[in-house]
């Protein structure tokens, strides 16, 4: 499941239907795959950074003085949706977006693909942070994406192993009857390159071929490598390119969870050592 996410309809994503309208798109979930989320910011951006760590500080203090963290976790969540759709902000280490598609032709829709291209930005490294650590859980059927190639192909979950699976459509085909349903769980995951993307899911009836085109209300969802320590199993498969970016340090850093360091700034060197497993 989606583990950090916000269902903010005022923020969900939305879907561009094709000349044919035989789709309706809602994002319903954006967020990471269970641990925490973090966000960072370029270094150009570090006032607007300070703007924004205020706001959250503020929120993860209602915490300690209500000594409920009901309610906070959403805020926080929505405050960082935001802040990638309006104020520049990249999503660190990966992001899960859940897509309901329904089926609105009066005969059978086959979805055969689901097409991103990303363009490639500057991997920020100015202001970084780290949002409460709810953990994990399980997932339902999920796309998963390499963000580090200039064609990234929606590939199979393989459980239990971080080894990418067979390419998805290869071998699934996603049907909807009229008034169907369908949840499209897709996962991206950078290791060496930040970039924008909009989501392409292409798909066919009555022998015609139409896009339904998602984004972030007219706006690139961005995503970018984390400059943390990488974990053992990444070390082998980690690329030169990754190796450089994980020995790298953040300008600044702040941890928004509820311990001890919650709500506050800390070193970059600190920020390597408490919170790279979010």
């Amino acid at each position: 499941m989606i583990d950090n996410f916000s269902s903010d309809p005022g923020a969900a994503a939305t879907g561009d239907q094709g000349s044919g309208d035989w789709i309706r798109s809602t994002t319903t979930a954006i967020g990471s795959l269970g641990g925490g989320l973090g966000i960072a910011y370029a270094s150009d951006q570090s006032d607007h950074a300070k703007t924004v760590a205020a706001e959250l500080t503020k929120i993860t203090e209602s915490v300690r003085s209500n000594k409920t963290a009901a309610g906070v976790y959403e805020k926080e969540q929505n405050v960082a949706l935001r802040e990638i759709k309006q104020g520049g902000a990249y999503m660190l280490r990966g992001m899960a977006i859940d897509i309901e598609v329904e089926g609105l032709a009066d005969s059978e829709i086959t979805i055969y693909d689901v097409v991103v291209r990303p363009a490639s930005k500057p991997v920020p490294l100015g202001t970084a942070m780290v949002l409460y650590n709810s953990g994990g859980g399980d997932t339902p059927r999920i796309m998963k994406f390499n963000m580090d190639t200039d064609r990234p192909i929606a590939r199979q979950d393989v459980k239990g192993s971080d080894e990418p699976g067979p390419p998805f459509f290869e071998v699934e085909r996603i049907g909807l009857p009229k008034g169907h349903k369908e949840s499209l769980l897709m996962y991206f995951r950078p290791t060496s390159v930040a970039s924008e993307f909009d989501i392409s899911i292409l798909y066919e009836v009555n022998g015609k071929k139409y896009v339904e085109k998602v984004d972030l209300e007219g706006h690139p969802f961005r995503i970018a490598p984390v400059a943390c320590p990488l974990n053992m199993h990444d070390v082998v498969s980690a690329s030169e390119e990754a190796k450089k970016i994980a020995a790298k340090e953040y300008e600044h850093a702040y941890n928004f969870g509820y311990g001890p360091e919650g709500g506050t700034v800390v070193s970059p060197k600190k920020f390597r050592e408490l919170r790279c497993e979010f």
